[in-house]
């Protein structure tokens, strides 16, 4: 019987993805010889199955296998895909491959979906927390950061922060890490000596040296309040743009 319900076809001997004679399914042997490692496609020694095949195979080469142990390279099972480097035994360096694939998921792909940057010989979602992304001949890519990695953030009243009004002591942690601000940041009363009204807490004045890594605010940096033992702005320290793209009003 197939997946669907249907009848095999007779040359399947009952084991069917369909009723018909191209939909049979192809077992695996399971009885190996010991040097298989239990999987084979015959008895004998000479049938078993490649290192990198994974459940079974129809034949002893890489590309005979019925999926692969780690990666699918054109349809052969490697043990990882073609690196962007390869050693000249002879000159004793890196050499560029031309062959070079990078891993996306189980397979190699000459090219990242263009939704994917390119980590090191892999195509990932997002650069991790040490990266940066960044853009040579058209392809997107991660590279170390030598200093604090950029980092975008919404501004108050700006996506995320859309309803806020003030950086207060339920948002501040937003602004972890950034280097720059989307929008404007603003320093109301209630986001300082807190809000009873949205049960919102006074704001620890430690926290504010989450700033100090601010380098560019795209608005309008507003403070109308401040804690009373913070004599400067020196949380602000490193901001080198204001840029105004949006007026106070």
């Amino acid at each position: 019987m197939s997946s669907t319900g249907q009848k095999c076809h007779v040359s399947c001997n009952g084991r069917c993805w369909g009723p018909k004679e191209d939909q049979c399914q192809t077992l695996t042997k399971t009885v190996c010889a010991e040097q298989c490692d239990g999987r084979c496609f015959g008895p004998w020694v000479s049938n078993c199955c490649h290192r990198e095949c994974a459940g079974g195979c129809s034949g002893p080469k890489d590309t005979d296998c019925f999926a692969c142990t780690n990666f699918n390279d054109s349809g052969a099972c490697v043990t990882q895909c073609p690196q962007p480097h390869v050693y000249n035994p002879t000159t004793f360096q890196l050499e560029s491959n031309p062959r070079a694939k990078y891993t996306y998921g189980a397979f190699c792909v000459k090219k990242c979906p263009h939704n994917f940057v390119v980590d090191h010989s892999s195509c990932v979602r997002a650069c991790p927390s040490n990266k940066m992304e960044v853009e040579n001949d058209r392809i997107k890519m991660c590279i170390a950061c030598t200093d604090i990695c950029p980092k975008a953030c919404d501004g108050i009243g700006t996506a995320s922060l859309q309803s806020a009004q003030t950086v207060d002591s339920s948002n501040i942690d937003k602004f972890t890490n950034c280097t720059k601000i989307n929008g404007n940041l603003v320093f109301l009363i209630t986001g300082i000596k807190g809000d009873v009204y949205h049960n919102i807490e006074a704001l620890d004045p430690e926290k504010l040296n989450v700033f100090r890594t601010v380098r560019e605010i795209t608005g309008f940096l507003n403070i109308q309040s401040w804690p009373e033992n913070m004599t400067d702005l020196s949380v602000f320290s490193n901001l080198a743009t204001i840029g105004g793209r949006a007026l106070y009003r």
